[in-house]
């Protein structure tokens, strides 16, 4: 039954509902978080589309349906996810949206963060928009982890990709490209993903200038060890 949520407090569970059966088709859509969630399909399989949903998937973008987006910042992460799933960059006005909206990240329930990593890690076509939107949102700084190797260099002979932040976004990529020919699925696919994505956070505790003038991280792998289980709690 179509519904209307009155924000009356913290958290996914802090809203007034007030189910109306009157409502229209498009005031129910337009309570959804993104364009492409928002439609609707009939019986005879006649598509309501009020908000340009079918358009934003054909030109792989991300964009929020209305106002109504800011109430609940889960939806930000689960932006991130529909990024990697769907292999979708974000609009400036819903990245805005976002970063208006970032100083509630503590309001997130700890099963709802865990619940769009996983599946931004199990279901990603491209994991790296998911990383991409992080950053494009601000959104990077809650996760230190991540930020922190946005910042650190490495040896352009070893790795012309750049930084440790565009390194990590090629490896998760590429392990999602393993898994898929391997048939690798479920949880072992959600560990092989989240390493490939934290296999590096060492590096901006180690990272130096070896006598030779190459950038060197001696050391990256034991030292990122305590840095995941961090961000994995």
């Amino acid at each position: 039954i179509p519904r209307r949520d009155n924000k009356n407090g913290v958290g996914r569970h802090g809203f007034d509902v007030e189910f109306d059966p009157t409502m229209t088709f498009q005031d129910a859509a337009q309570r959804r978080d993104f364009t492409f969630n928002a439609m609707l399909q009939d019986r005879l399989g006649n598509i309501y589309d009020f908000f340009g949903g079918q358009e934003d998937l054909k030109a792989h973008v991300l964009r929020h349906t209305s106002s109504a987006f800011a109430e609940d910042p889960t939806r930000v992460l689960r932006g991130m996810r529909f990024c990697g799933q769907l292999n979708l960059h974000v609009c400036r006005e819903t990245a805005e949206m976002c970063k208006s909206i970032s100083h509630r990240f503590e309001e997130i329930e700890a099963d709802m963060m865990w619940a769009e990593w996983e599946k931004w890690a199990n279901r990603s076509i491209k994991p790296s928009r998911g990383l991409a939107f992080l950053w494009t949102t601000g959104w990077i700084h809650h996760f230190p982890e991540l930020y922190n190797i946005t910042r650190v260099k490495q040896e352009p002979e070893w790795h012309p990709e750049g930084s440790v932040w565009q390194h990590t976004k090629h490896v998760v990529d590429a392990m999602n490209v393993i898994c898929n020919r391997d048939g690798i699925e479920g949880d072992s696919k959600t560990i092989l993903i989240l390493g490939a994505l934290l296999h590096d956070v060492g590096k901006p505790s180690t990272t130096t200038i070896s006598p030779t003038g190459r950038i060197i991280s001696p050391g990256h792998d034991e030292a990122g060890v305590d840095l995941a289980y961090v961000f994995m709690e």
